[in-house]
């Protein structure tokens, strides 16, 4: 079997397995009472939870299948397949979550797919790395208000929560770029960027997993999913000054993806009144 090949399967089975891991996260969080604030104590509470860290043992398990796919495949044979996970999510959320699917669900995720996909193809070439200066600091400011917002404070919708853990993972993300960054020229920078990814990656889990809490899967996955792909590679190209001329199409393609997705998201963030839409929370 080529290595392509065995890249592609890889690739299917991580995608399998992160929404297996999501389906699990998803019922331990509504199986405890609801978190006025995604803090500390709700953490323990979810920690407490076997499945709920089996779910987080999956992830880690998607996570090492993604790796080795992409050693055998690129990034843009590999990122299709872990998208189509997104409509895999909004399946199981109808069969196993009872939550009401319809083909604007369906549609909203299929268009946050193939715009995740468009902008991993659209992205400009040449350098990924993040320079340290005032708009990057603005951005990673702007990014941690908004993750600890929800820790301050109980008011406001409940999107707050989705957009929390929609800014942690892009935190995740830049944080692991500062990482691959210094490594192995800067070992200080990269203890401080590998203890943020670790506080931001746990805080962005709590969120969602308040989130899931009053939310419909179908609508908070991938939305999170689509942002925590989105919004890196778009901050790595405006902040790391690449040439957007470097872009397919000019960066044209990369506007489109990122339309597309916001398409996607709007379908699915939609207020609809079928019955049974929020999930039954325990109080």
């Amino acid at each position: 079997m080529s290595a392509l090949a065995v890249g592609i399967l890889l690739g299917l089975a991580a995608a399998a397995v992160f929404e297996v891991s999501y389906l699990l996260l998803t019922i331990e969080a509504r199986s405890v009472s609801v978190a006025p604030r995604p803090n500390a104590s709700f953490l323990a509470r979810l920690v407490h939870r076997r499945r709920w860290v089996e779910a987080m043992a999956l992830n880690g398990l998607a996570f090492a299948l993604e790796i080795a796919a992409l050693e055998r495949a690129s990034l843009l044979v590999i990122q299709p397949l872990l998208a189509v996970g997104l409509v895999l999510l909004v399946l199981l959320a109808r069969a196993y979550l009872h939550e009401p699917v319809g083909g604007r669900q369906i549609a909203g995720a299929v268009l946050v797919a193939a715009g995740v996909t468009v902008v991993i193809v659209g992205a400009p070439s040449g350098t990924s790395r993040l320079h340290f200066d005032a708009a990057s600091a603005l951005v990673v400011l702007v990014l941690v208000a908004i993750l600890g917002f929800p820790q301050l404070t109980d008011r406001g919708s409940d999107w707050r929560l989705v957009a929390a853990a929609a800014a942690g993972d892009t935190l995740v993300a830049l944080g692991s770029n500062a990482v691959a960054a210094a490594w192995p020229d800067d070992v200080p920078v990269v203890i401080v960027s590998v203890a943020a990814v670790a506080i931001f990656g746990l805080t962005s889990t709590t969120s969602e997993s308040a989130a899931l809490q009053r939310l419909p899967a179908f609508r908070v996955g991938p939305i999170v999913s689509a942002a925590q792909i989105t919004l890196p590679v778009l901050l790595v190209a405006l902040l790391a000054h690449n040439r957007f001329s470097s872009a397919p199409l000019g960066g044209l393609l990369l506007a489109g993806g990122v339309a597309i997705v916001g398409i996607g998201a709007w379908l699915l963030s939609r207020h609809h009144t079928l019955p049974g839409e929020r999930p039954r929370l325990q109080r």
